[in-house]
């Protein structure tokens, strides 16, 4: 289910993406809007914490998370697998760049947030 979950997320950040370059948004001003959206779509409020566009590496945290949020400090693995996959798609595709995307704090574990640093 979570490779699942990820696969949809990745796809869906990818197409995002394309769509938001194709209404001719660049770089960071094209993730900032992507984010921007997800607080409206009620997906949880994100918040670029650190950002290096040069290296495309940063630290992104983002509050009630709606995929991490049913499973609120419920047990010791995190559960954005949607929302991981998601960014990884958002980013390799305005970027043209290839990610990692790490959830290192999550509040299905009992953290104040969901943190996920990309490299």
């Amino acid at each position: 289910g979570a490779v699942i979950l990820y696969e949809m997320g990745l796809k869906a950040g990818e197409t995002r993406a394309k769509e938001v370059i194709a209404e001719g948004f660049k770089g960071s001003v094209a993730f900032d809007v992507i984010l921007s959206e997800r607080i409206a779509l009620g997906w949880g409020v994100p918040k670029l914490i650190e950002f290096d566009e040069n290296k495309i590496e940063g630290l992104l945290s983002i509050q009630e998370l709606f995929e991490c949020l049913p499973f609120k400090s419920s047990g010791k693995d995190s559960r954005s697998c949607f929302f991981r996959g998601y960014l990884v798609g958002v980013i390799n595709k305005i970027f043209n760049k290839k990610v990692r995307v790490e959830e290192v704090e999550c509040i299905a574990k009992g953290d104040q947030i969901c943190l996920f640093k990309f490299k």
